[in-house]
């Protein structure tokens, strides 16, 4: 088997239930309690993905304020 990344949840899930499952964990004090696998990617092509760079995210909209909000925060700025 290929080296992957797992992706996985803690849920409780019945006996019946946790044959059917991929389980990756347990949990030593409640035999119900295991962790289960979601998703699995190959390393090999998540270290092929490339990303933006790290700096702020750019809004894709632009919100304006109401004319209520400014007054409010010219009342708020006169009164320092």
């Amino acid at each position: 088997m290929l080296a992957a990344y797992v992706f996985g949840v803690l849920v409780d899930a019945e006996p019946e239930e946790i044959e059917q499952l991929l389980v990756t964990g347990r949990t030593p004090s409640n035999p119900v309690r295991v962790i289960i696998a979601l998703a699995r990617f190959p390393i090999d092509i998540v270290e092929d993905i490339h990303g933006g760079g790290s700096g702020p995210a750019t809004p894709l909209i632009k919100v304006e304020q109401s004319p209520h909000r400014k007054a409010k925060q010219r009342r708020h700025s006169a009164e320092r």
